[in-house]
């Protein structure tokens, strides 16, 4: 691996008590999530053999990531199962507007204790039709009809 790759992604721990905070800056992708998952996984002193940990909760700091893609979001998720499988809590306390983004697209604010923020509005303000998945509002089936074929293509019927 480049090293100059890692350099994009600067990892701080702080322990205060039982809790442990951990900043990240930079931009989190494919080419570091294996030293963002060792990073975090060492902060929070847990094992993939479930170790003993002075440590009872994972605070994580997102503020200052830059770019994330769905793997590092992917490796805070895979972090996240082995540390809470551990007996050992995590949250996310701040995150960025491009992390913010990602974890209401993803839907993980609940598995990661986060609250929404205040850009997108809450569930019982939208819509019906908003709060319906995707795949509810634009079936494959709907697209693709003979019927609707020639109209989509512009092509005579």
């Amino acid at each position: 691996m480049d090293p100059s790759r890692l350099s994009r992604l600067l990892i701080s721990c702080a322990r205060s008590g039982a809790t442990t905070r951990v900043v990240l800056a930079g931009d989190v992708d494919f080419a570091n999530t294996g030293y963002l998952r060792s990073a975090l996984l060492s902060a929070a002193g847990s094992t993939t053999t479930h170790e003993t940990s002075n440590t009872s909760e994972l605070v994580l700091d997102l503020s200052k990531v830059t770019f994330i893609d769905c793997s590092g979001i992917g490796a805070l998720v895979g972090v996240r199962r082995t540390v809470v499988a551990s007996g050992i809590g995590v949250r996310i306390a701040a995150a960025s507007p491009q992390v913010d983004r990602l974890l209401m697209l993803f839907q993980l604010g609940i598995a990661f204790d986060y609250p929404p923020s205040d850009s997108y509005p809450p569930a019982d303000v939208m819509s019906a039709e908003a709060r319906r998945p995707w795949w509810r509002r634009y079936p494959v089936a709907r697209i693709l009809r003979p019927s609707d074929e020639a109209a989509t293509y512009g092509r005579a019927a």
